[in-house]
């Protein structure tokens, strides 16, 4: 299972523990949108919705092992630095 673009760069900057942890995060971060500008939130808001419906249909062990490859990359480029 592939992670879509719009999730992947999105949930890089999430620190989640399941799928619902990360349904919730994003949900919470469409509804804080009313901080941003309507030209902001015309950009980020459809971004946001996709992240949700590909996280809807990605079966939780597809996230969790994108997450758990994500930090091993993290972990190996700091090791080497």
């Amino acid at each position: 299972m592939e992670i879509g673009g719009e999730l992947s760069s999105i949930i890089k900057s999430l620190d989640f523990s399941s799928k619902k942890d990360l349904l919730q995060q994003l949900r919470k971060k469409r509804d804080s949108l009313k901080e941003y500008s309507n030209k902001d939130k015309k950009q980020i808001k459809p971004l946001i919705i996709i992240a949700i419906q590909q996280v809807t249909y990605t079966k939780e062990a597809d996230l969790m092992n994108y997450k758990q490859a994500l930090e091993r990359k993290r972990y190996g480029r700091n090791r080497n630095n």
